[in-house]
C-alpha cells in the first residue's frame, strides 16, 4: 500500500518484530532479486539483515521496495540514512536506530513549518552540543581556550540562529587570513554551517540537505551524539494533524463497512449470492 499526504502509514507488527539488524550502503541491488510481484522487500533480505535503517521502514509499513519511504520527512530520511550509511558506524550503532522506527513513521505528516523546525532545531544541536565537544575532544588546550572564549560570544550565546551562523562564516574567513595552525577543519565546519543555511535549507522544504555533520563524524564517540540529535528532532511533530488523519481513516473504514453491508443487504432481499470479500 502507497500513502497519498492525507493517509498515515500503518506499521505491521509481525514485519517490524522480524526487524532484527541493518546494513550499510550497498546493499540496494541485492534487494531487487528478492523482491516479489509487488515490489515489496522479501522477508529475506530482512532476515539477512540487508537492509537500510529507511528501507526498512518501507518493510514494515508495507511500502514497497525504496529507501526513500514517502511517510518520512525527506530531511530525516537524508540524515538517517547519513548516520546509516556512515563509515564510523558500528552493527551495535546502526542497530539502535531500531527501536526509533514506530517514531520515525509518520513524521512526514506534518506542517511545513515543524519541518523547517526540525530543520533548525537539528542545526541548533550541533552548533550548540555537537561542536563544543569536538572542540573539546580535537584542540590542544591553549588553542582551544582562544577558540571557546569567541564561539561563548558569538554562537552559544547569540539568540538569533542565523546570525550565529553567519559569524561562523566571518570566523572561518578570520582564522583562514591568520593561518590559525590546527585550524583547518573548524575552518571547514564553520563554512559548511553557512552554506547549509546558505542554500536555503531553513526555509525552502524542496532544498534537502545534511547538516554540516560530515567533518564531526569520524571522530571516535561523535555519532553516538548525532543519534541522540536525530532522537531529538524526530520528537518534534504535530500530534493533532496525526490525530485528526487517523480519526478520519476510522471514519473511512466505518462508512466503507457500512456500504458493505447496505450492499449485501440489498443482494439477499434480491436473492442472489452474496459475494466473497476481498482483502485490499
Amino acid at each position: 500500500m502507497i500513502t497519498t499526504k492525507g493517509q498515515l502509514a500503518q506499521i505491521n507488527p509481525a514485519r517490524l518484530a522480524t526487524v532484527i539488524g541493518l546494513d550499510s550502503g550497498g546493499h540496494s541491488g541485492d534487494l531487487f532479486v528478492g523482491a516479489n510481484k509487488e515490489g515489496s522487500l522479501d522477508a529475506r533480505k530482512i532476515k539477512n539483515k540487508k537492509v537500510c535503517i529507511m528501507e526498512a521502514i518501507a518493510y514494515v509499513c508495507n511500502l514497497g521496495w525504496t529507501d526513500h519511504p514517502n511517510c518520512v520527512d525527506p530531511f530525516l530520511v537524508g540524515l538517517g540514512i547519513f548516520i546509516n550509511d556512515h563509515p564510523q558506524t558500528t552493527t551495535e550503532l546502526r542497530n539502535s536506530l531500531i527501536p526509533l522506527i514506530p517514531k520515525i513513521v509518520n513524521t512526514d505528516h506534518a506542517t511545513p513549518e515543524t519541518k523547517l523546525r526540525r530543520r533548525a532545531e537539528a542545526l541548533r544541536l550541533i552548533l550548540h552540543e555537537l561542536l563544543p565537544w569536538w572542540m573539546e575532544t580535537t584542540m590542544r588546550p591553549g588553542r582551544l581556550r582562544t577558540e571557546q572564549t569567541w564561539y561563548n560570544a558569538y554562537v552559544l550565546n547569540e539568540p538569533d540562529l542565523l546570525q550565529a551562523v553567519a559569524n561562523c562564516e566571518a570566523r572561518s574567513y578570520a582564522l583562514s587570513e591568520k593561518f590559525a595552525p590546527g585550524s583547518s577543519i573548524l575552518i571547514s565546519i564553520y563554512r559548511s554551517a553557512y552554506e547549509y543555511t546558505d542554500t536555503g535549507a531553513l526555509s525552502d522544504l524542496d532544498i534537502v540537505a545534511v547538516p554540516p555533520i560530515g567533518q564531526m563524524a569520524r571522530i571516535p564517540g561523535a555519532l553516538e551524539r548525532i543519534i541522540a540529535i536525530y532522537e531529538q528532532i524526530i520528537d518534534i511533530r504535530d500530534p493533532e494533524l496525526e490525530e485528526a488523519a487517523m480519526q478520519a481513516e476510522v471514519a473511512t473504514q466505518i462508512a466503507s463497512e457500512e456500504a458493505y453491508k447496505q450492499a449485501i443487504a440489498r443482494i439477499v432481499k434480491a436473492k442472489v449470492p452474496a459475494p466473497v470479500p476481498v482483502e485490499v
